[in-house]
């Protein structure tokens, strides 16, 4: 007895190959979307953050230019951890906050001490 052995047509995918294809490139696509949109959010977030605190130093900049001379009279004590060490010294303190548009998500808040020259 001769066994005949058939070939078998392979001249295509069946429905279901096609749509388990379909299904994997789906979950991947999802996958990459995510990532790219979760980092675009990033992006975007930090160049607020930037905007915004590059606002607020121009703003300090402004001030210490427009009121060069120092009046005020505050003494911060700094006080270095672990030691009994402080420093005092004379001048005024700038504090600027700076929100982007508004948002208050976006806040900076800048302060710098100008210190009176010792005579």
């Amino acid at each position: 007895m001769k066994i005949s052995k058939r070939k078998k047509n392979n001249k295509g995918m069946t429905l279901i190959e096609i749509i388990i294809a379909m299904a994997i490139l789906a979950i991947i696509g999802v996958t990459f979307l995510n990532v790219f949109g979760s980092g675009y959010i990033g992006i975007v977030s930090g160049g607020k953050h930037t905007k915004t605190a590059y606002k607020a130093q121009q703003l300090v900049e402004k001030e210490i230019i427009d009121n060069p001379v120092v009046t005020q009279k505050n003494s911060p004590t700094i006080t270095f951890p672990g030691t009994t060490r402080t420093i005092q010294r004379l001048g005024r303190e700038i504090v600027i906050t700076e929100n982007y548009n508004g948002d208050t998500k976006y806040k900076t808040e800048i302060t710098t001490f100008i210190a009176i020259p010792n005579p």
